[in-house]
């Protein structure tokens, strides 16, 4: 391989680059074309359900409850509620 053939494959390895970065450079202009400059303007994003915060407040119940000796389980109770809602989680997007 002489310096010719390495200058050319390195020519073509950046204008491949920089086609990428352009492709991407597009893309990302296309995706952020939608939103709205201003806060006023933008749509605010509003959540189907309460999932997550009765999940909170459960888990946070729960803690408490642990805490003040409420309830003698056997059972850790972190795990088992996270293995629970990775379940139910699982078999919602099914």
């Amino acid at each position: 391989m002489n310096l010719d053939d390495l200058e050319k494959k390195l020519e073509e390895a950046t204008a491949r680059l920089e086609q990428r970065i352009e492709d991407l450079g597009r893309r990302l202009e296309e995706r952020t074309s939608g939103l709205s400059r201003t806060p006023s303007e933008r749509k605010t994003h509003q959540r189907e359900s309460p999932f997550w915060g009765i999940v909170l407040v459960v888990v946070g119940f729960i803690l408490l409850a642990n805490h003040f000796d409420w309830f003698d389980m056997r059972l850790p109770l972190i795990p088992a509620a996270l293995m629970i809602l990775g379940l139910f989680l699982l078999i919602e997007n099914r």
